[in-house]
C-alpha cells in the first residue's frame, strides 16, 4: 500500500512537471510569434472620404511602444495638398486589432481656381476662387487586420474632422455665386465624417 502511494505521488509529480514544461514552452512559442508580428515601422497607402492623406496618400506609422504609435503623411485632396501628424493607442500588442487616436491635418488650398458654379442670377458661369489653406483636428477609431504571413496589415478608419476656421473661401472674379454655389464648393473642403481604408507594409 505504501509502495503504491509512493508510486502514485511520483507519477503525479512527473505529470505536473511535464505540464509545466510544456506550458512554459507554449508561452515561449507564443511570445516568439508575438515578437515576430511586431514591425519597427509601417509604410501605408490609403484612400477614403476625409482621409488623413486625402483621396490618395502615403503615411508612415512608427511604433514607440507595444501600445502606442505616431504617424504622419501626405497626399492629394479636393482642397489641395494634404499633410497630417497624429498618434494612436492600440488595445492589443503589436499594433493589431482596435486602436483610437487623433491628430492635426493641413490642406494647402487652391489659389486662382476656376470652376463653374451657380450665380445669384441662377445661371451657371465660370468663377475664379481662392480656396484658402485649412487646418483641422481629427479623432478616429481604427481596426487593423493582419495580412499574410509577414508584418503587413489592412485597416479601416472611422472618425470625425473639425475645421479650426470657417473663413475658407473667397471669390476673386465673376458673377457672385448663389448660396447653392457656395455650398457646393464648401462641400469639397475637409471636415465632417471620416471613412478611410488602407494597406500598410510592415518593416522589421
Amino acid at each position: 500500500m505504501k509502495k503504491l502511494l509512493i508510486a502514485s505521488l511520483l507519477a503525479f509529480t512527473s505529470i505536473c512537471t511535464y505540464g509545466q514544461d510544456k506550458e512554459g514552452k507554449d508561452i515561449k512559442v507564443q511570445t516568439g510569434e508575438l515578437r515576430f508580428k511586431c514591425a519597427r515601422v509601417y509604410l501605408a497607402f490609403s484612400t477614403g472620404f476625409n482621409n488623413n492623406t486625402g483621396a490618395l496618400g502615403l503615411n508612415i506609422d512608427v511604433p514607440v511602444s507595444k501600445e502606442i504609435s505616431v504617424d504622419g503623411g501626405f497626399g492629394r485632396s479636393t482642397w489641395g495638398n494634404k499633410f497630417f501628424v497624429g498618434g494612436k493607442y492600440f488595445l492589443n500588442p503589436c499594433h493589431m486589432g482596435w486602436a483610437f487616436g487623433g491628430g492635426i491635418t493641413y490642406n494647402s488650398g487652391l489659389s486662382q481656381f476656376v470652376a463653374e458654379r451657380e450665380t445669384v442670377y441662377k445661371t451657371q458661369e465660370k468663377v475664379l476662387l481662392d480656396m484658402k489653406p485649412m487646418m483641422n483636428a481629427y479623432f478616429a477609431a481604427y481596426k487593423y487586420w493582419k495580412l499574410g504571413k509577414g508584418y503587413n496589415r489592412i485597416y479601416l478608419e472611422l472618425g470625425y474632422s473639425v475645421a479650426f476656421t470657417n473663413d475658407i473661401l473667397e471669390q476673386l472674379d465673376g458673377t457672385p455665386m448663389s448660396a447653392d454655389g457656395i455650398a457646393i464648393t464648401k462641400a469639397f473642403s475637409p471636415g465632417g465624417p471620416i471613412i478611410a481604408t488602407g494597406i500598410a507594409f510592415g518593416i522589421k
